[in-house]
């Protein structure tokens, strides 16, 4: 079986529920924001560095570093998977995008680009575990 990405807004309940698939399926949870939060704090100490163009790049060596493991389930928001095209980086990942129909029209346009590069797309609301499980296992 693949490694997993669960794409979606930075939301506790898709964060929930990707960690809830991960123990399904006996792979490591990594929450992709919580990685980068802390690999800033180890590796900047002045504010200065983190302009928006040093930040898409540290963002992508991360998602390089982490998709090089195996046996894990990557929560990852919607706007890191979009960012530098790192969807291009989890493309041997069993993707699967968790949305939400009330956005914004503009949402709706960006939601329509990322589910092109997902596996699976859900609508938040429709979420059922053991579907999903059946859909990774194939």
């Amino acid at each position: 079986m693949n490694n997993i990405a669960i794409v979606g807004a930075d939301n506790d309940k898709i964060k929930h529920f990707a960690h809830l698939i991960a123990d399904r399926v006996g792979y490591e949870f990594i929450d992709f924001n919580e990685h980068f939060e802390n690999y800033l704090l180890i590796n900047y100490n002045l504010p200065i560095d983190l302009v928006n163009e040093v930040l898409e790049k540290k963002e992508t060596l991360l998602i390089k570093k982490i998709a090089k493991k195996s046996k894990i389930l990557l929560y990852i928001v919607d706007d890191a998977f979009l960012s530098n095209q790192n969807y291009m980086i989890l493309k041997d990942f069993f993707k699967i995008f968790i949305y939400d129909k009330g956005k914004f029209e503009i949402d709706h346009a960006i939601q329509d680009v990322i589910k092109k590069y997902c596996n699976l797309s859900i609508e938040q609301s429709e979420i059922d575990i053991n579907e999903i499980v059946k859909s990774i296992r194939g």
